[in-house]
């Protein structure tokens, strides 16, 4: 199934949701206006990539331009398809992750926010336990799961969501529909969000796609 993830939107009665797990909260307060198996641990896939994206913005240097390596362009999955060589601004990098959900991009941001891998999954872990995320543990910053596991909840997730939408830049991405930016070494990119929900609904302004438990926020 896929994860839709609504922000601000109108609420209304929930009805024949076909989801092991979802959560419907109020953003400012985490008040739960209706759920099923909230607290379920499941593997959250891409919108992990939340997680990413707002620990990146907190610790990251945005304008700073970073290269690609070829462990980079060795990440499987959905993919940006950058060059080895190529230096690419980190905050280009945050839209086309969030936008194009590419674990290429989820890659190199945590490898240009922290010295190493595993110094940018414990950021990840201790935003998470601040946050008050208590069913939750992140191994990879791209949710892609192979030889490593994360696990969350779709109450979690929207706790996490909810900071997330705290922050002005990460708002701003979450809802953007398209998006264009250049290399240092020349190359343009346009990317579109592939967010149905976002490119359809003018009061939906946000999200993260998936295959993991349904929350929104509103």
């Amino acid at each position: 199934m896929s994860l839709f993830l609504s922000l601000k939107a109108k609420a209304s009665t929930i009805n024949n949701i076909c989801a092991d797990s979802y959560v419907l909260v109020e953003s400012k307060t985490l008040r739960v206006l209706d759920e099923k198996n909230m607290n379920k641990r499941l593997l959250p896939a891409s919108i992990t990539k939340i997680l990413t994206c707002i620990v990146a913005i907190e610790n990251g240097e945005l304008d700073n331009y970073y290269t690609v390596t070829k462990e980079v362009v060795e990440q499987t999955g959905s993919s940006i398809y950058f060059e080895v060589g190529e230096k690419v601004k980190l905050i280009d990098l945050l839209y086309a992750m969030m936008l194009r959900s590419g674990n290429d991009a989820a890659y190199m941001t945590a490898i240009s926010v922290s010295n190493s891998l595993s110094d940018f999954i414990y950021l990840m872990n201790k935003t998470a336990k601040k946050i008050g995320m208590e069913n939750s543990l992140f191994s990879n910053p791209s949710g892609l799961d192979e030889t490593t596991e994360n696990y969350s909840t779709a109450f979690d997730m929207a706790k996490l969501m909810s900071y997330a939408l705290k922050n002005e830049i990460f708002s701003k991405i979450t809802g953007t529909i398209k998006y264009s930016f250049e290399t240092i070494n020349g190359k343009k990119r346009t990317i579109e969000n592939k967010h149905k929900l976002v490119k359809g609904y003018d009061f939906i302004t946000g999200g993260k796609t998936g295959v993991v438990p349904i929350f929104c926020v509103i």
